[in-house]
């Protein structure tokens, strides 16, 4: 027969789950009950000049994929250095994030169009003036004998995060704190890479420009 400590276990882990499950229904409600911030510039007026790269036309987004993230703001666009570097950078903003509308996470996308995940890693981002570097993620991909090689950011009401899941957290602290969760996903793609090494100080040097402009546009708290 079991003691009456086991019964005591379960019955304080009945309650931590439930506890748990109402908290959880409170953040998908509170969620909900966001007030909208609108970005403070659009994002399709950030320069064609960019250090040393030029952007050529505004790319667009399927009706498809625009629908399903929910987005309220993006842009597309191919960059190319003198020397013949191309970087692709997308940049989309959310009012707020929900249930409705939100990130989609490079790491379970990208699978699911035909590239493969070879590597990931935590990148220091330099920026002059500032207190702190930016930490972003690079992600090395590979479809058959190509690579790519991306670097990617959430900058969130004043913050950047590598991963989505800090910037999960401190969306929940935000929604309390300030009753918003706005936020902006970045992502750089350097195609083609023969030399990894190249294509990453070229992105580093591209997020460090990008980043400040973003700042710009991006509402703050």
């Amino acid at each position: 027969m079991r003691n009456p400590a086991w019964k005591v276990f379960n019955i304080q882990r009945v309650v931590f789950i439930c506890l748990l499950l109402s908290g959880a229904a409170v953040f998908v409600h509170h969620f909900d009950t966001e007030v909208e911030i609108s970005i403070k510039k659009p994002l399709e007026s950030i320069p064609r000049q960019i250090g040393k790269w030029k952007g050529g036309s505004d790319l667009a987004m399927s009706d498809g994929a625009s629908s399903m993230l929910g987005v309220d703001d993006y842009v597309l666009r191919d960059y190319k250095s003198p020397e013949g570097v191309h970087i692709n950078f997308y940049a989309s903003f959310f009012s707020a994030i929900n249930r409705n509308k939100g990130f989609h996470s490079p790491l379970h996308c990208m699978p699911g169009s035909g590239w493969s995940v070879s590597a990931t890693d935590n990148i220091r981002i330099d920026l002059p003036n500032r207190q702190e570097d930016a930490v972003v993620r690079m992600m090395l991909l590979k479809h058959g004998s190509e690579f790519q090689l991306s670097l990617y950011w959430y900058q969130c009401r004043s913050k950047i995060f590598a991963s989505e899941y800090w910037e999960l957290f401190y969306r929940v602290l935000d929604s309390f704190r300030y009753r918003r969760t706005d936020g902006a996903f970045i992502r750089l793609i350097a195609a083609g890479v023969e030399d990894q090494a190249v294509a990453l100080k070229n992105l580093k040097i591209f997020a460090a420009k990008v980043i400040p402009l973003l700042e710009n546009h991006l509402p703050e708290v």
